[in-house]
């Protein structure tokens, strides 16, 4: 098998399991571990997964601009929102995260709703004014153009001050065994602050978020309370987060 043939494979197989260990590629594919190593070490220097210790995970390529990922997945994200809009009671405080499947359930709050939403995302809280019962509290520091959110010592020092009874979280990957990990480190920060500071976090995904890596850890499975997700979310990567104790559902 020629390596680009094996390339192929091992993408094949990582994207089905979630991971991949030298050992059981080596016995699979019938090359040495050697081989394996390197096979592994080229796919990581095109950034389509990253090295862990025995093996590999796959690698996020979330692309960073809200703009642009406001208009991918639309009907999953949609999907997922009207489910989490579901969890929301009256008279509660709620952290409201960065990312265009929370922006999206900022646009499906229940139209009924009276209390107060937080958050450090301008076009969360400009999708929120429309809301007239809704008190929005935006909260400040250096601006991410990319996704329009404050991020800082300022933007953590604000979130710490305050108490949630949910904190929905968006996220650029989530794994069973690596927990939630994002590409930007300031708002991994932020987001660390959202959780440990709220009742609940619930996190809002679509699919191809599940089973992923990036480089920035920003809480482990135990952290979390719930997950939502669509149907296109691969069986093993689900199962595996149940596993590891974190209630998922899937939205149809």
């Amino acid at each position: 098998m020629l390596q680009e043939e094996r390339l192929e494979e091992i993408r094949k197989k990582l994207q089905e399991d979630g991971r991949v260990l030298s050992a059981e590629l080596a016995k699979w594919l019938e090359i040495s571990e050697d081989t394996v190593r390197r096979d592994l070490a080229e796919l990581a220097a095109r950034g389509q997964l990253r090295r862990v210790h025995g093996g590999a995970v796959p690698l996020s390529t979330t692309d960073p601009d809200i703009r642009v990922r406001s208009h991918e997945r639309t009907g999953e994200k949609q999907r997922i929102a009207a489910a989490a809009a579901r969890l929301i009671q009256p008279g509660q405080l709620l952290f409201l995260d960065a990312g265009s499947t929370v922006l999206e359930l900022a646009r499906r709050m229940p139209r009924d709703f009276r209390g107060t939403v937080v958050t450090h995302c301008t076009a969360t809280a400009t999708a929120l004014a429309e809301f007239p019962n809704v008190d929005i509290l935006l909260i400040g520091g250096r601006l991410l153009k990319s996704s329009l959110t404050a991020v800082g010592a300022e933007t953590i020092a604000a979130y710490q001050k305050i108490r949630a009874d949910i904190c929905f979280l968006g996220i650029c990957s989530i794994h069973a065994e690596f927990g939630v990990t994002d590409l930007d480190h300031d708002e991994c920060l932020v987001k660390r602050a959202m959780i440990r500071n709220a009742s609940r976090t619930v996190v809002l995904a679509t699919g191809d978020k599940l089973g992923g890596t990036a480089n920035y850890e920003v809480a482990p499975i135990s952290e979390l309370d719930y997950l939502l997700t669509d149907e296109s979310a691969s069986a093993p990567a689900v199962e595996a987060l149940r596993e590891a104790g974190l209630p998922v559902e899937r939205v149809h």
